[in-house]
């Protein structure tokens, strides 16, 4: 504006109706200069915000991508201890129904357990249903550690196989009780008894080891992610959370 004020002003021997002339035209034209140097200052203040949106929207990003993470991993503990519980209890079933006939001779109360072919089909009986349960369950535990094994350490997926091979093994040792029963052979059926008690303890050890992932359910983050990203792609200013407002109520 100065530069063409001074190429515009005129010389002392012009008249004074032409300064009054020039001083119009430059009326005319500091308004169009006026009008660039905003347009010029819009232009970066847009692009200021549009770095600021994209960084906002990475942020959120991260914190989703995070947060899905440990949910996955929260979710493949908790389906594996679901699965290695019922496995457990059921095989508990079995120990506690084998313990009703074994105990006398275990506890030295008897020493002959004088078992009967009836006493074997009772026996039998009644641990079939329980029987079946642990047989499907070390399936689906087998499914599961194939699903989300990724997300457990290396120590954990031993402990997980080892436990389905000691269930495997009780399920052998059920059949073995029943034919120690039919000999009236005590010391065998402690043995195979033993075996069922061994797997219990391999379950126990591997459900130690699968604790599950702490997770503050009071954490919104997530959701105030999503939120966020959705503001942004309507074209909305982020709406500030409860967290960062908290503060300078507090201060008031």
């Amino acid at each position: 504006l100065k530069c063409l004020s001074a190429f515009l002003m005129p010389s002392r021997a012009e008249s004074s109706g032409g300064m009054a002339r020039w001083n119009r035209i430059l009326l005319i034209l500091a308004p169009c200069l006026a009008s660039s140097s905003a347009l010029a200052l819009g232009s970066s203040a847009r692009a200021v915000a549009g770095s600021a949106a994209t960084s906002d929207k990475n942020a959120a990003r991260r914190v989703l991508l995070q947060s899905s993470a440990t949910l996955e991993t929260a979710v493949a503990h908790q389906v594996l201890r679901n699965r290695l519980a019922s496995t457990r209890s059921h095989l508990k079933d079995i120990e506690l129904r084998i313990e009703d006939y074994t105990n006398p001779v275990e506890m030295g109360v008897k020493t002959e357990a004088g078992w009967t072919g009836q006493t074997v089909e009772e026996l039998r009986s009644r641990l079939a249903r329980p029987t079946k349960k642990v047989a499907l369950a070390l399936i689906h535990v087998q499914a599961d550690l194939k699903d989300h094994g990724r997300s457990l350490d290396a120590g954990a997926v031993s402990d997980v196989q080892a436990a389905l091979k000691a269930g495997a093994v009780s399920l052998t040792s059920v059949d073995g009780i029943l034919k120690a029963m039919s000999g009236d052979d005590s010391a065998r059926a402690l043995k195979e008894l033993a075996s069922i008690r061994s797997a219990l303890g391999a379950f126990d050890k591997t459900l130690a080891e699968i604790a599950p992932v702490a997770t503050d359910r009071r954490d919104r983050r997530p959701a105030l992610a999503a939120r966020r990203l959705r503001d942004l792609a309507r074209g909305q200013a982020p709406r500030r959370s409860p967290e960062s407002v908290a503060p300078s109520r507090a201060h008031e």
